[in-house]
């Protein structure tokens, strides 16, 4: 699909609260107020449930305690609290329920802004019910965008499941393969994790104060890779770096593509493999890093078996210390026992992944296309640059 050169379309401008209904959810508690089938929202995710309901498939704006995300469509029944609130046309002979909430899915930044507070950011109702909208004064234009923007989002849908699906295939493959270390013993050798690599300070963690202090960080240079690195598969940078210097001075925590990085604090043992392509960085002190011996043990194998052997995650929790602060013990960390399949085995099993992953990268840049489109279709379509005969067919 692809958006064309359009009319100036004819504008209603409205304040928000001439145009629509704003109805405010009501106020429950969960122990006076609980029940099991219908969830309650508020400005964000269900908490409870309830007997009862108050909504039905419907947009909810955020009241109380906004996230940045502060619009969002709840399918089906559901009880609103006083939290959220929903909005509804005056005349649906003028303004559509489905166009506009399009819209103020779209004006969601601009609602946030008209949130304050420092702890806690709450609507200013005021402000919200002066806020300008424009809309076509065609009806039959309002509905016509709806259900190109509404074709847009399944397409969306569609490839993001497609993406998961490729991942539930990935680890059904591994277990199918592998099992899961439990009751599936397939009679491999068994061996602990550091005899995987190639010598004992390839299990490393990250340099601590003496040795990286924060004053040495920099804006550029060589980067320090950490948690929210692990948690994003390596998708989002690091706001830290070192001089070149420095790095090759703690070139004992060096990073560089196939080694497993693992989150030693927070999400303790959530672990990403470092991409290929990627140039050599050094570890932040919350994580820790496995460089395995690839005659041995494949590092992809090694991955999968770190994120779904049970057998493995119990004896994570094992060597896990701390109580305000849970840390995996590196020391202890080294000794943990591993599969060790035939070599042969952990690289068709690595085949498969490389094959799996560039088809996902292809449906992951598919996507990110997909969510581009329906930017601009949204940004033409609520500019008036869009109509019946000139607007995009899905």
């Amino acid at each position: 699909m692809k958006p064309t050169e359009s009319n100036t379309v004819n504008l209603i401008s409205k304040k928000l609260d001439d145009a629509c209904f704003i109805d405010f959810g009501t106020r429950v508690v969960q122990k006076k107020d609980g029940g099991n089938i219908y969830p309650v929202y508020g400005g964000g995710g269900a908490t409870f449930k309830m007997d009862t309901y108050n909504r039905e498939s419907c947009l909810v704006v955020s009241r109380f305690a906004m996230s940045k995300q502060c619009t969002r469509f709840v399918e089906g029944k559901f009880y609103l609290n006083d939290s959220g609130l929903t909005v509804r046309p005056k005349n649906k002979k003028e303004l559509t329920q489905e166009y506009l909430d399009y819209l103020l899915l779209t004006l969601n930044d601009t609602i946030y802004s008209l949130s304050r507070g420092t702890a806690q950011r709450n609507l200013n109702v005021s402000k919200f019910r002066n806020l300008i909208i424009n809309y076509p004064d065609s009806i039959e234009l309002q509905h016509h965008i709806a259900n190109l923007l509404s074709k847009a989002e399944n397409l969306i849908a569609q490839r993001k499941e497609s993406i998961r699906l490729l991942d539930e295939f990935l680890k059904s493959t591994f277990l199918e393969m592998f099992g899961n270390n439990t009751a599936n013993d397939k009679g491999w050798n068994k061996i602990s994790l550091v005899d995987g690599c190639e010598n004992k300070k390839d299990v490393k963690c990250g340099p601590f104060g003496t040795q990286l202090s924060k004053s040495e960080y920099r804006e550029s240079g060589i980067p320090v890779w950490g948690i929210p690195q692990i948690n994003s598969e390596f998708k989002i940078l690091p706001k830290e770096y070192v001089t070149e210097q420095k790095a090759a001075e703690l070139d004992e925590y060096s990073v560089v593509p196939y080694d497993i990085v693992m989150s030693r604090k927070g999400n303790v043992g959530k672990c990403s493999l470092f991409p290929k392509g990627f140039s050599k960085g050094i570890i932040h002190s919350d994580v820790l890093r496995i460089r395995t011996d690839k005659k041995r043990v494949h590092p992809v194998f090694l991955l999968f078996q770190l994120k779904y052997s049970k057998k493995i995650e119990m004896q994570i929790k094992g060597v896990t210390k701390g109580a305000i602060m849970a840390g995996i013990n590196v020391g202890l960390l080294k000794h943990i026992i591993i599969d060790q399949p035939p070599i042969e085995l952990q690289t068709q099993f690595a085949q498969i992944v490389e094959k799996t992953e560039a088809l996902k990268i292809q449906y992951q840049q598919s996507l990110q296309e997909l969510e581009n489109l329906y930017g601009s279709l949204s940004q033409k379509a609520f500019r008036g640059e869009l109509t019946i005969n000139k607007a995009v067919s899905v």
